[in-house]
């Protein structure tokens, strides 16, 4: 119930209409029904039952839509550099704001006091901050193949939020087949 409570709050939160993102209410909400969906189903297989762990992966949708208000301020500065450049979002956002999508999620868990754990599992998620707790890490690994899953379906590639996570396939190795197996039971 916690976890749908920060979904309902995300929603609440989400634009009327996406500028950057090819998103309306519908593909949003079905990012967020998916993610909850498979994320709980991982941490079933993983046998951890915990509602703080679980309403984590409410935080990714939450940071987009942050993330969305934050390129609109600069959308023109946005537009320019993935023309000229072609970059990442993820790295446009850390030049402009100076937070990555991954911070964006660990700001949002401490404004909604959830445990430091949480953050520390969205930093390992990135794939870039490995955690030195083996669960913690071992978290981390699968929620960054379940958000690199999500968001390379093809509803999302075109929303272009692929483009937030850089795959970290070395970082993942160990469970990538265990995860594959995983996805295609589900």
């Amino acid at each position: 119930s916690q976890q749908t409570v920060y979904n309902y709050m995300t929603t609440l939160l989400s634009p009327g209409k996406w500028v950057l993102f090819k998103l309306n209410s519908r593909s949003f909400h079905e990012l967020q029904a998916k993610l909850s969906k498979r994320w709980e189903q991982i941490l079933e297989h993983l046998s951890i039952d915990d509602k703080n762990i679980s309403s984590s992966i409410t935080l990714l949708p939450a940071s987009i839509i942050v993330s969305e208000a934050l390129f609109n301020e600069k959308i023109d500065d946005v537009n320019l550099l993935r023309s000229a450049k072609h970059l990442d979002y993820n790295t446009i956002l850390t030049r402009l704001c100076g937070v990555g999508i991954f911070d964006i999620c660990e700001q949002i868990s401490v404004k909604w006091e959830m445990p430091s754990e949480i953050a520390q599992i969205i930093q390992a998620s990135s794939g870039l901050k490995p955690s030195e707790d083996e669960t913690i890490n071992s978290l981390g690994k699968w929620m960054h193949l379940l958000l690199f899953y999500e968001l390379s379906q093809p509803m999302f590639i075109e929303a272009g939020l692929n483009d937030f996570i850089d795959f970290q396939v070395e970082y993942v190795g160990d469970i990538y087949e265990e995860f594959a197996t995983l996805m295609e039971i589900a």
